[in-house]
């Protein structure tokens, strides 16, 4: 009787909310769907990272771009982890500013390089970009990946020359490319 319930509430939320459904429910969006919530001065990034390679997709109001790349969910995983805990400040052997690491400026800028930068020209075009990403990228913010690192020499890294990816472009990230649609489908109607 409980799970005839469940169903049934499930159904009726459903029918009146057909939004939230698709946030609790990802399912596959036909581009040009994604292409019509857009603004002019917006993009669409979609990452999925599998064992054997990582497929990339860009999407804007005139254009769809997929590039496939060899970087692999193990070695992502890796790159990220190590960035992650480059950053983590709660660490026990870090007593004292002398003591932080080195931010992990090469992986975050090899995960730059894999990703983003086959849309860079692209991207580079607009102010703010929407992004889904899958894997081990939940795990940081894309605002960390490096986009030049102004050839730095590691005893002496000055951070302010490096280029990072949250200077140039505002990012906004959605669990799934549904999400993205449910909710701009949500806020057009509001407006």
């Amino acid at each position: 009787e409980l799970v005839s319930s469940v169903k049934q509430l499930d159904e009726a939320i459903s029918r009146q909310y057909p939004e939230f459904t698709e946030l609790t429910n990802p399912k596959a969006v036909d581009y040009k769907k994604i292409q019509n919530m857009l603004g002019d001065d917006e993009a669409f990034f979609l990452q999925v990272t599998e064992e054997s390679g990582t497929s990339l997709f860009y999407i804007d109001n005139n254009t769809i771009d997929i590039h496939a790349t060899d970087l692999t969910q193990s070695e992502l995983t890796l790159l990220v982890s190590n960035i992650r805990h480059s950053m983590d400040l709660t660490r026990s052997d870090i007593r004292s500013y002398a003591k932080m690491p080195a931010y992990e400026i090469e992986d975050a800028k090899y995960i730059y390089d894999r990703l983003l930068k086959p849309f860079e020209e692209k991207i580079n075009t607009k102010k703010r970009l929407v992004v889904v990403l899958d894997g081990a990228m939940q795990n940081i913010p894309l605002g960390v990946l490096v986009k030049s690192n102004a050839n730095q020499n590691a005893s002496t890294i000055d951070y302010r020359k490096i280029k990072f990816v949250g200077h140039d472009i505002a990012y906004s990230v959605y669990p799934a490319a549904s999400s993205f649609v449910a909710l701009r489908s949500l806020q057009k109607r509001k407006t």
